[in-house]
């Protein structure tokens, strides 16, 4: 799946949150990972509100 949009700092910002507010409210090993090991894109679509102006691709 692929995403684009405009305003990227903003779904940086956004996307990093999430990650971060997963991190805490689960077990995580501890150590550096990607976004991937720990997300999916699958997972965080539902969370990204329409005005966000990301649109999706397969």
């Amino acid at each position: 799946m692929k995403m684009e949009g405009r305003k990227e700092a903003r779904i940086t910002a956004l996307i990093a949150a999430m990650v971060v507010e997963h991190v805490l409210r689960h077990d995580i090993a501890p150590g550096v990972h990607h976004i991937e090991q720990i997300l999916s894109i699958e997972m965080l679509t539902p969370h990204i509100p329409d005005e966000a102006g990301i649109t999706f691709k397969m």
